[in-house]
């Protein structure tokens, strides 16, 4: 477990450096994006993909391929568990069929039409599979996994490949979920995507995407509504989607009908003001753009979440937050609970350090303790700033409570780590 985790990681180092330069031209999504970190209730349908292409956008071919040993469909379940839902061994002979993969136009825009033709630059052989992407420059080299008809809207999803990368070429992952079996290429939805990753010096790495990024937690500094009626959505939790436009869904008390209000960034924050005191129980989405299509938070950002209370479902698409509000708070203090409550916030930054942040005045040092589910001690560090950024290269995948302490006060979250 120890040499796989080691390999896991170099490799994961050694592609961020390589994406830099093995992004190919015309791309859709140049880095990783996660859209939907659970499948919808009406899109159970869950597929895995892969794509390759040419660097430079032109028709000349070169002799870039990549060669894939196998590559699987994972379910993260909510109680930490996993399980291989399908698997590609590629275990056949000859080309990919026209149900396995295809070549896709490139030029004007990629997958224009949607429509493939075999790829005649595949070849599978004593359980690897070669696509030669460069000898087609002006095509979209595109295969996929079987897909599945049993997703689970609280379940998240993983694709593990083992593969080797050679010469100009870039590879992408990525994971599309459908309403039914027999949905074409223009009805899918886009769950998420990865880097592009390029030459891999010769060597087999092994990753499992997107579970290169540790998942930050959002909790009540990341969202909620003021009992003075600001709603407020965290920068950061806007950010990790690669959007940058929000508005936030709410039942209007005159009509009883959900309107829609764009949002505005100030700081670290974007707010709405419905210029009204929250005086009773509300029920809100957020609402995030992108391109011509809209996404909805928290169901997207389920696993997020450092308590699922937060949430209710909606019947429809995923689920709502709720908030109580407190009739003792004022002004512009938290409707939900009062941000004076909590004395820390953590979560997972760009760098995968664990990052902790007081949220009082520093006046004395905190202890910081890091546990696993089964109470064993894994860190711990004394807290000397305001902010700290804690390694955790040595935790594993899995549930940890990150605990401070001092003379005065005790306080524990839950934070979750994907690898």
């Amino acid at each position: 477990m120890k040499e796989t985790c080691l390999i896991f990681i170099l490799s994961v180092l050694f592609l961020k450096v390589a994406s830099q330069t093995s992004i190919p031209c015309g791309v859709s999504h140049q880095t990783q994006q996660i859209f939907l970190t659970h499948p919808l209730s009406t899109n159970l349908c869950i597929q895995g993909w892969m794509q390759a292409t040419t660097i430079k956008a032109d028709s000349i071919a070169n002799n870039g391929y990549v060669k894939i040993d196998s590559l699987k469909l994972i379910e993260m379940k909510v109680n930490g568990d996993s399980v291989v839902k399908t698997r590609k061994d590629y275990n056949g002979t000859g080309s990919l069929t026209y149900n396995e993969g295809g070549l896709y136009h490139r030029f004007n825009k990629w997958y224009e039409g949607g429509t493939h033709t075999i790829m005649t630059n595949s070849h599978q052989e004593k359980g690897t599979l070669r696509v030669d992407a460069g000898l087609e420059p002006t095509k979209i080299s595109h295969w996929w996994t079987e897909r599945i008809s049993d997703g689970n809207i609280s379940s998240t999803y993983f694709l593990e490949v083992s593969m080797m990368i050679s010469g100009n070429i870039g590879v992408q992952l990525g994971c599309d979920y459908w309403t039914n079996m027999a949905d074409s290429l223009e009805n899918d939805t886009l769950g998420w995507c990865s880097d592009w990753y390029g030459d891999t010096g010769g060597k087999y790495i092994t990753i499992m995407i997107p579970a290169t990024t540790l998942l930050p937690m959002f909790d009540y500094r990341d969202y909620g509504i003021t009992t003075s009626g600001y709603y407020y959505a965290a920068k950061r939790m806007i950010d990790f989607f690669g959007v940058d436009e929000v508005s936030v869904l709410y039942e209007e008390a005159s009509t009883l009908c959900w309107s829609v209000h764009p949002m505005n960034l100030e700081g670290d924050y974007y707010v709405y003001n419905t210029n009204a005191e929250v005086t009773k129980y509300q029920t809100y989405c957020f609402r995030i753009s992108r391109c011509d299509s809209g996404l909805y938070l928290p169901h997207i950002i389920l696993s997020h979440l450092v308590s699922s209370n937060d949430t209710e479902s909606n019947k429809v698409n995923g689920y709502n937050f709720k908030t109580l509000p407190q009739s003792s708070l004022g002004g512009t203090t938290f409707a939900y609970k009062p941000s004076s409550e909590n004395v820390f916030y953590a979560y997972i930054n760009a760098n995968n350090k664990l990052v902790i942040k007081i949220n009082e005045v520093f006046t004395e040092k905190y202890k910081l303790t890091v546990y696993n589910i089964q109470g064993q001690e894994l860190i711990k560090q004394p807290i000397i700033n305001n902010k700290t950024q804690v390694d955790i290269d040595t935790l594993l995948s899995g549930t940890y409570l990150i605990r401070l302490t001092n003379n005065k006060k005790t306080e524990t979250k839950v934070i979750k780590i994907i690898r």
